[in-house]
């Protein structure tokens, strides 16, 4: 009695198997970078704009728990994103921008609360960024980096704080995902993140 021998085109190929765990390890990442901002909302917004302090703190902790853990799990990207390079001088806006604050609301009551809150809440979002591009990178294409995380970005800003998915979601969408294609392409070109936190930074105490 012989066995039947399965048809030629039913053996998955020896590059199936790595291709579908490339993919995994794609959607995984991507799934793991919306949760950690899905879990962390507040921070999104920061400064006197919230009111919930106690969910804010919350939310705080969990970013810091997941960013400590992030930074013991990738300690090479974790080092990469945090480098010293030429981008620091772009820390000099700060000061300028807290004078502007100062000067706009009369007050620097809430400077130091802001610019924390500001730091923290910018640096976690933009680090959870460059951790999601360095992982992409370690299994697709410069080219392909660039797309997937634009299309996490654009999707992410797109549905942040939106329980309904309406027409405008859907238009605002691709629109949103090659505006995204920028920072990203910024993110992989400058390497670190300290551009993106200063800039970040001034324009929230310029605009509070």
């Amino acid at each position: 009695m012989t066995v039947a021998q399965p048809r030629p085109d039913s053996v998955p190929s020896r590059s199936d198997a790595p291709l579908r765990g490339r993919n995994l390890r794609i959607v995984a990442w991507i799934i793991a970078w919306l949760g950690a901002q899905a879990v962390t909302p507040l921070l999104s917004v920061g400064g006197e704009e919230v009111t919930d302090v106690p969910g804010l703190l919350l939310q705080g902790a969990v970013a810091a728990l997941i960013w400590v853990l992030l930074v013991l799990r990738y300690p090479d990207d974790s080092g990469t994103l945090t480098a010293v390079s030429r981008t620091v001088w772009m820390y000099a806006m700060v000061p300028v921008a807290a004078c502007v604050y100062v000067i706009h609301l009369g007050s620097a009551g809430g400077l130091l609360y802001d610019m924390f809150i500001g730091a923290f809440g910018i640096g976690w979002r933009w680090f959870l960024f460059g951790i999601l591009q360095l992982r992409l990178a370690t299994v697709v294409p410069r080219a392909a980096v660039l797309w997937v995380s634009a299309a996490g970005m654009g999707t992410w800003l797109t549905f942040a704080g939106s329980s309904t998915v309406g027409v405008a979601q859907l238009v605002q969408g691709p629109i949103l995902i090659l505006v995204s294609l920028i920072p990203a392409f910024l993110r992989i070109a400058l390497k670190n993140i300290h551009a993106f936190v200063a800039v970040g930074l001034t324009v929230s105490l310029v605009m509070a």
